[in-house]
């Protein structure tokens, strides 16, 4: 499967109608700076290119949870930035809740509360 249709498979598997969810995909791949690429296949891509995929496909379809483990790990700083405005905009505008693990900065900033894992126990910072 290309990038463009292992993006869409989750609206898919929840019935959206094919084309909606073709349309979808590509908007949010374009959102993440992979437009170029939506014909690849996963094995043709960088490790960062891959990681915003794997991003693209988790938030697609605005679950009402979020789960994201260092979402920015492998991206270099525009593409970071790019995913930690998405993150924000899509929780203001879903209200969807995302957990995000990170050691980046910029991806807690105005998050609404914020936890140190700190001798195995997590610790409230905000």
């Amino acid at each position: 499967m290309t990038i463009l249709e292992n993006v869409a498979l989750p609206l898919l598997f929840n019935f959206v109608d094919r084309d909606r969810a073709i349309k979808s995909a590509k908007e949010l791949l374009d959102e993440v700076g992979l437009s170029a690429r939506v014909d690849h296949k996963p094995a043709q891509l960088s490790g960062g290119e891959y990681e915003r995929v794997c991003f693209a496909q988790t938030i697609i379809g605005s679950p009402p949870i979020v789960i994201l483990d260092e979402p920015t790990a492998h991206l270099d700083l525009e593409s970071s930035r790019k995913i930690a405005n998405i993150i924000k905009r899509k929780q203001r505008e879903t209200q969807s809740l995302f957990i995000v693990t990170t050691l980046e900065q910029s991806l807690i900033e105005g998050a609404d509360k914020i936890f140190n894992l700190m001798n195995g126990r997590l610790v409230k910072v905000i």
